[in-house]
């Protein structure tokens, strides 16, 4: 419906198309980039930024409502209770324990994996070596449902489901989603760093996915 919307448009900024689509006559209008024109009219316009990356799981923007990135978190202050972890978290948490049922876990660029199993403090874990020179990672996941490693992913592929609260696929913790960002191509399971600039590894997950126009 999109690319019909935009194709009339288009329309009406030139003067016509023959019947395959082709541009036929576009001097009305010399101030029409004509090569996005035809690209529409195509169909190439479609491949965009956000056709190489997506969120991770549904509503994970507005989900991330109590651990985002880089949040200083000790067992005294932490917005959750009991908290066993300390230090500067490297990821975003997005929270789904009031989810009842499987929440799909998705991978959000094309890429490789290069983990899936158990980790301490995370449960079922998965990280993604991404054709784009980062590295993505995914905790608290359910075990059974897990991506095997070497699996090649595209973006949206399904690769995981989340583990339920307090179980051994999130480690005794709450049913959430941590998601992290990293450069480079080496294994990195740090949830938390003790001192801050040890975070210039890592990107805002929230920052990276809207870099790309991902939905909010």
């Amino acid at each position: 419906m999109k690319k019909v919307v935009s194709i009339v448009f288009i329309l009406i900024l030139i003067s016509g198309c023959n019947s395959k689509g082709k541009i036929i006559n576009s001097g009305k209008n010399p101030g029409v980039n004509q090569q996005l024109v035809q690209d529409v009219v195509s169909g190439k316009s479609n491949q965009n930024e956000t056709d190489v990356i997506q969120a991770p799981a549904d509503e994970f923007f507005a989900r991330i409502t109590k651990k985002p990135f880089s949040i200083y978190i000790s067992p005294k202050i932490s917005p959750v209770q009991p908290e066993k972890f300390s230090g500067y978290h490297t990821g975003a948490d997005a929270e789904y324990a009031d989810v009842g049922g499987d929440v799909d876990v998705f991978g959000v660029a094309d890429g490789t994996v290069v983990y899936s199993g158990f980790v301490n403090g995370y449960g079922g874990l998965i990280i993604i070596r991404q054709d784009d020179g980062y590295s993505s990672l995914y905790g608290h996941l359910k075990i059974t449902s897990l991506i095997k490693k070497g699996a090649d992913v595209k973006r949206g592929d399904k690769i995981a489901e989340l583990g339920e609260s307090f179980s051994q696929d999130t480690d005794g913790e709450r049913k959430h989603l941590h998601f992290a960002v990293y450069k480079g191509d080496g294994l990195n399971f740090k949830g938390y760093v003790q001192n801050k600039k040890d975070l210039a590894g890592w990107q805002d997950p929230v920052d990276y996915l809207k870099s790309f126009n991902v939905r909010l």
